[in-house]
């Protein structure tokens, strides 16, 4: 059987979950697998080993075919990708399409592929969610691709991420069996390469650590943060230092390194504007005491959590949504209910450190995830 993995990102959990079907499709010696992905993932793959296997052949996508699968429209997108996978399926008689995204090609890739293809795919968001931010066309447009992805012969599984509520609802919905939850793994940390590096990074062990990592921009709160220091008393923020990690979005880079210089007048600050190694965020998860998490988008999970977890280190997020519900739910720190820069400065001026569960980094392993995902799969 030929499998296509398809996917235009490698970009933050992108990467990630590659990773994690690649090394697991290393196992499947009587299948072949090709990957497709952008060219970006020579430049960022040394994050990961990558065992070499025959039945694995990764390929780049032309430049041209890349720019397509990012226009703005997302219905043109969606039709340029399929037109893209198409095209990869006739060429390799691919059985079986993975797709690290799925709404974003729907509802055209479908109707694209011969009849006996069958696609699966992850999915992250959830109209229902939304609630009245979504409503008229929207919704019916909405309601009517979840119906179509129910009962499209050819769509194998829908695997909703970290959301076995919205999946059983999904499933009720629309009298289907398709939507799948699937958790959202911790990657695998070697222990013996953990460590405190405080001293490397210039914090003191009786100083506060606050870290705010990952693709840093509007939606994950990271202005926020900056206007929330500005807005604190300056006896609050004594013996308090702030860590962003991660590269600066090009939407919020001016106004980040605006707020950024009054910010650093009233205490200090860190920050790493760059693509950040596993091993260097894995080190600066352990040796923080708060993660910073102000998602303004709260109806997905996030990967940042899993690390939250995996080291007992609580979180300060969201009351709401998926997000807001997973930190309550797995005791994984504060789940607050005002995310604007006066609610959060409220929050880091009286926060007390809590001891946080590590059960969410116990039920959410790479181990499950892939156990879910390769099911289907003999």
């Amino acid at each position: 059987m030929n499998i296509l993995i398809f996917d235009w990102s490698v970009q933050g959990h992108h990467l990630e979950y590659l990773h994690h079907i690649y090394c697991e499709a290393v196992k499947h010696t009587k299948h072949h697998f090709y990957f497709y992905v952008p060219a970006e993932f020579a430049e960022v793959k040394y994050k990961f080993i990558w065992e070499k296997a025959e039945n694995i052949d990764i390929q780049y996508l032309k430049d041209k075919d890349l720019m397509k699968c990012k226009k703005k429209n997302l219905l043109v997108s969606a039709f340029f990708k399929s037109l893209i996978i198409r095209r990869i399926v006739l060429l390799h008689h691919i059985d079986r399409v993975w797709l690290i995204m799925f709404m974003h090609l729907m509802p055209f890739l479908p109707f694209m592929l011969p009849g006996n293809v069958l696609i699966s795919g992850i999915l992250y968001r959830i109209y229902f969610y939304e609630g009245s931010n979504i409503k008229g066309a929207r919704l019916l447009l909405e309601k009517l691709r979840y119906a179509f992805l129910a009962k499209e012969a050819n769509v194998e599984a829908v695997y909703v991420l970290n959301d076995e509520l919205a999946a059983s609802k999904l499933n009720s919905i629309y009298s289907s069996s398709k939507f799948i939850q699937i958790p959202d793994p911790v990657p695998m940390i070697d222990d013996s390469r953990v460590r405190n590096i405080r001293q490397e990074i210039g914090v003191g062990e009786s100083e506060t650590m606050f870290l705010h990592f990952g693709g840093l921009d509007e939606r994950k709160g990271t202005l926020e943060i900056l206007k929330a220091i500005i807005d604190m008393p300056s006896d609050k923020l004594k013996g308090k230092v702030f860590v962003f990690a991660g590269k600066i979005k090009d939407s919020i880079h001016d106004d980040f390194y605006s707020l950024l210089q009054k910010a650093e007048r009233k205490t200090r600050i860190i920050v790493y504007d760059e693509f950040c190694s596993y091993l260097f965020l894995i080190n600066l998860c352990n040796s923080t005491d708060y993660i910073l998490i102000p998602y303004k988008n709260t109806n997905q999970s996030s990967g940042v959590i899993g690390y939250a977890s995996f080291f007992s280190k609580p979180v300060i997020g969201p009351s709401q949504g998926l997000l807001g519900r997973l930190i309550k739910s797995y005791n994984l720190g504060y789940a607050i209910d005002d995310l604007s820069s006066t609610g959060l400065a409220r929050t880091m001026s009286t926060v007390k450190p809590i001891l946080c569960s590590r059960e969410y980094a116990i039920t959410h392993s790479v181990e499950k995830f892939s156990e879910v995902l390769w099911r289907n799969l003999q």
